[in-house]
Protein backbone atom coordinates (compact mmCIF):
# COMPACT_ATOMS: atom_id res chain seq x y z
CA UNK A 1 0.00 0.00 0.00
CA UNK A 2 2.62 2.49 0.61
CA UNK A 3 4.33 1.79 -2.32
CA UNK A 4 1.21 3.14 -4.51
CA UNK A 5 1.43 6.03 -2.08
CA UNK A 6 4.44 6.58 -3.13
CA UNK A 7 3.66 6.34 -6.56
CA UNK A 8 1.06 8.63 -6.94
CA UNK A 9 2.67 11.09 -4.87
CA UNK A 10 5.88 11.07 -7.29
CA UNK A 11 3.89 11.04 -9.80
CA UNK A 12 1.81 13.81 -8.75
CA UNK A 13 4.91 16.03 -7.73
CA UNK A 14 5.88 15.41 -11.78
CA UNK A 15 2.78 17.09 -13.12
CA UNK A 16 2.67 20.48 -13.90
CA UNK A 17 0.15 23.14 -12.30
CA UNK A 18 -1.76 23.49 -15.13
CA UNK A 19 -1.90 19.44 -14.93
CA UNK A 20 -3.12 19.25 -11.85
CA UNK A 21 -5.31 22.05 -11.80
CA UNK A 22 -7.20 20.04 -14.60
CA UNK A 23 -7.40 17.12 -12.69
CA UNK A 24 -8.69 18.95 -9.55
CA UNK A 25 -11.33 20.21 -11.74
CA UNK A 26 -12.47 17.26 -13.11
CA UNK A 27 -12.89 15.49 -9.83
CA UNK A 28 -15.02 18.12 -8.54
CA UNK A 29 -17.32 18.08 -12.09
CA UNK A 30 -17.76 14.25 -11.45
CA UNK A 31 -18.38 15.13 -7.52
CA UNK A 32 -21.01 17.87 -8.43
CA UNK A 33 -22.38 15.62 -11.08
CA UNK A 34 -23.38 12.67 -8.73
CA UNK A 35 -24.80 15.34 -5.98
CA UNK A 36 -26.76 16.70 -8.16
CA UNK A 37 -27.97 13.30 -9.82
CA UNK A 38 -28.40 12.22 -6.30
CA UNK A 39 -31.07 15.24 -5.87
CA UNK A 40 -32.28 14.54 -8.70
CA UNK A 41 -33.07 11.14 -8.04
CA UNK A 42 -34.79 12.29 -4.68
CA UNK A 43 -36.59 14.86 -6.47
CA UNK A 44 -38.29 12.94 -8.81
CA UNK A 45 -39.27 9.80 -6.20
CA UNK A 46 -41.17 12.05 -3.90
CA UNK A 47 -42.83 13.37 -7.20
CA UNK A 48 -43.44 10.02 -8.24
CA UNK A 49 -45.15 9.09 -4.85
CA UNK A 50 -47.14 12.33 -4.72
CA UNK A 51 -48.76 11.40 -7.98
CA UNK A 52 -49.15 7.49 -7.73
CA UNK A 53 -48.51 6.80 -4.29
CA UNK A 54 -50.73 5.67 -1.63
CA UNK A 55 -52.66 9.01 -1.92
CA UNK A 56 -56.16 8.33 -3.53
CA UNK A 57 -57.25 11.99 -3.91
CA UNK A 58 -56.66 13.23 -7.57
CA UNK A 59 -54.21 15.10 -8.70
CA UNK A 60 -54.83 18.26 -11.19
CA UNK A 61 -51.78 19.33 -13.37
CA UNK A 62 -52.41 22.96 -11.05
CA UNK A 63 -51.30 20.74 -7.84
Amino acid sequence: MRRIGKFFNDTWKKLSPTERSFIISILILIVVILLRFSYVKKEAQRGFNTWFGGDKTEKTVSE
